[in-house]
């Protein structure tokens, strides 16, 4: 993809989500960034999609980090390639910010004929399951803090406030073999976009290689397609950007995640 249709999937996604609100946090866009405050406790805010003016550029970061403080939360600034300016980066470090793992911003065409050919043989005795109800959700954050060695006590609180109250946003998988959860994934459908959201497709260690990922992200491309969504967004880690790549994602830009040094 050339570097101008490249910016212009980016410019689009980013317009959908400057708009959009997204439960469990407060949504404050202001004119060169946008600002998400964790109403869950436990949860991270974050900043997105920033074009700091040109010599106002620490003046508008030390204002977020001020503001998170002063609310004794947590906070991730999240930088895109395309965000300006372009060594962004390497003011946040300057005001004491840390990086955390390159992940790879992609977004794939939906199309019957894609989403039929990514459905890989399923591997035996591993069932995806949906996920409907607020009990079943332990299973999801066992996974995750067993794939990201992270608390993630805070996601369940999260997703279940999202199944009870906009349940038709979200569909949430797990994978099993037999009772014990090895897998979890989900997607969210914001209303007005064209843009459907993968979230935290994640396989424990000792069950990869089997396909049981990709069984995941069928499932929820399939969802997808059957609602009319135009295009699948990811946010790529290392491990998983091939895989989707071999089903038709493309690489828009890099993304990091910049938290404050806690040293």
């Amino acid at each position: 993809m050339q570097p101008q249709e490249s910016f212009s999937l980016f410019a689009s996604y980013a317009a959908d989500c400057r708009e959009r609100p997204i439960r469990g946090f407060r949504r404050e866009a202001f004119s060169h960034l946008v600002r998400y405050t964790a109403l869950v406790d436990g949860a991270e805010g974050f900043v997105a999609f920033a074009h700091l003016p040109q010599g106002q550029e620490s003046r508008w970061i030390r204002e977020q980090v001020e503001y998170f403080r002063g609310i004794g939360q947590k906070f991730e600034w999240k930088v895109y390639d395309f965000d300006q300016p372009r060594n962004l980066k390497a003011l946040l470090k300057a005001e004491g910010f840390e990086p955390g793992e390159k992940e790879a911003f992609m977004v794939m065409p939906i199309s019957d004929q894609q989403i039929t050919d990514v459905h890989p043989h399923r591997p035996g005795k591993v069932d995806i399951r949906p996920i409907t109800k607020a009990e079943q959700l332990d299973d999801v954050v066992s996974v995750q803090a067993q794939v990201w060695k992270h608390d993630f006590s805070w996601l369940g609180e999260m997703l279940a406030d999202l199944l009870q109250n906009t349940p038709d946003e979200i569909s949430i998988y797990g994978a099993y073999r037999k009772d014990t959860p090895v897998g979890c994934g989900w997607i969210q459908f914001p209303q007005g976009s064209r843009f459907a959201d993968l979230h935290g497709g994640s396989v424990i260690e000792a069950e990869r290689g089997q396909g049981i990922y990709s069984e995941l992200f069928a499932v929820r491309a399939d969802k997808a397609r059957r609602r009319g969504y135009d295009f699948l967004a990811v946010d790529a880690a290392p491990m998983s950007r091939p895989i989707l790549e071999k089903k038709g994602f493309i690489h828009v830009c890099h993304t990091v995640p910049m938290r404050l040094s806690e040293r």
